[in-house]
């Protein structure tokens, strides 16, 4: 619009970051001094250029493009690198390589540039769906629906439709799931939950995933953390606002006892997790 070198802008404005990170909604920033007249070279960009393949590149293209690109994308305002992947059935790694300049989190796609979807000789992966044909029956007794992930667990009783706004967070909180779980079931995602496909089923339950009631025949609640102790007679479900110290004062029991039955927790109280039942008595 400014005809303005990125390199430029940031010089003027440093805290954007080079990333445009710290490119806040609501503020003003500077994009001309006194003086500064555009260079003619910028201006010369918006004509389309034939590189050896023979397809013309639109106009502008982020820096550090592939040559041999030969099918584009235009950026929008409600454009992501998401969006992108799951429209082309494109892995993010395959598009950050094709157009290094979006960073390798995706915090530099500019509205209203090209980006390249496509080289030549490229072909989209095939997403496996072999398993997920026909709904199955596996040994629980729970028809399973299509399509799902490879290598997803075969004792799954509870499933979720990935949508294109899902997330590994929002199906943690709905679920009351911890990451390693759900990462246990369905492998596929990822430990950084790159993999989570929109328009397959994951799996949030497995069976054997209920309560289960200890030695003391006091039943557990779930979810609970990890190496809760196995006699616990009494819980506490964590809510938002539950602290140690509020749960230590209604309780009245000391820190070192709480942790002591949940060690997850931690000495600092740094791992109170949500939604969670914790042991307030033995």
């Amino acid at each position: 619009y400014y005809s303005l070198p990125l390199s430029q802008f940031i010089a003027w404005n440093p805290a954007v970051e080079k990333d445009c990170s710290g490119l806040w909604v609501g503020y003003w920033v500077c994009v001309s001094v006194e003086g500064y007249k555009p260079t003619t070279t910028t201006a010369a960009k918006p004509t389309t250029t034939k590189p050896a393949n023979g397809i013309s590149t639109p106009s502008p293209i982020q820096d550090s493009m592939v040559k041999n690109c030969e099918k584009f994308h235009q950026i929008k305002s409600t454009t992501t690198c998401t969006s992108i992947e799951d429209y082309y059935n494109l892995p993010f790694d395959t598009f950050y390589s094709w157009n290094p300049a979006v960073g390798p989190k995706c915090t530099s796609l500019l509205t209203n540039y090209w980006v390249c979807v496509g080289t030549v000789g490229w072909k989209p992966p095939t997403k496996t769906t072999t398993k997920a044909a026909t709904p199955t029956k596996p040994s629980n007794g729970i028809n399973t629906p299509p399509p799902i992930q490879q290598n997803m667990v075969g004792n799954c009783n509870k499933f979720h439709m990935v949508t294109k706004t899902t997330t590994c967070s929002s199906i943690q909180n709905y679920y009351s799931l911890s990451l390693a779980d759900f990462g246990k079931w369905n492998p596929t995602v990822g430990s950084n939950c790159a993999g989570l496909w929109a328009g397959y089923n994951v799996c949030v339950g497995v069976v054997g995933g209920t309560p289960t009631q200890p030695g003391n025949g006091v039943k557990t609640p779930s979810p609970i953390q990890p190496k809760m102790v196995s006699n616990c007679k009494k819980f506490h479900k964590v809510a938002s606002t539950t602290t140690c110290v509020s749960i230590q004062k209604y309780y009245k029991i000391a820190m070192a006892q709480l942790v002591k039955w949940n060690p997850t927790v931690g000495k600092g109280c740094e791992k109170l997790w949500v939604d969670y039942w914790v042991c307030v008595g033995v």
